[in-house]
């Protein structure tokens, strides 16, 4: 299992607020991406992706992380991913992006790796 704790961009200090971060630079999310593609080539059965402390992002950030990564992966991707310590926001985000990256994945029959 690997753990990855999404935090705040490197280039930034990395103290949260009291009431969350609210993510929005795609070149944040390119990052995050690309740590959490790096772990499924590597072959990990079980990542973990923990939003503690993350208030919100953008649908646009979103989209960058975690729609990308279902138009590669698809369902590869569920079975592979848990997502941790995220509030209701980030809980109907995440499945809305989810949602229409699978539904574009399907209707355009983007192929994997």
């Amino acid at each position: 299992m690997c753990l990855i704790k999404i935090h705040t961009p490197t280039s930034l200090t990395p103290s949260l607020p009291e009431d969350g971060e609210f993510f929005a630079d795609a070149r944040h999310a390119l990052e995050l991406r690309k740590a959490v593609e790096n772990r499924i080539l590597d072959g990990e059965k079980r990542i973990e992706l923990d939003f503690s402390g993350v208030r919100n992002t953008t649908q646009s950030w979103m989209n960058a992380f975690i729609g990308n990564l279902v138009l590669i992966y698809g369902q590869e991707l569920a079975n592979r991913v848990v997502f941790k310590g995220c509030n209701d926001t980030l809980k109907a985000l995440i499945r809305f992006v989810y949602g229409d990256a699978m539904g574009r994945r399907d209707s355009h029959q983007v192929s994997a790796h």
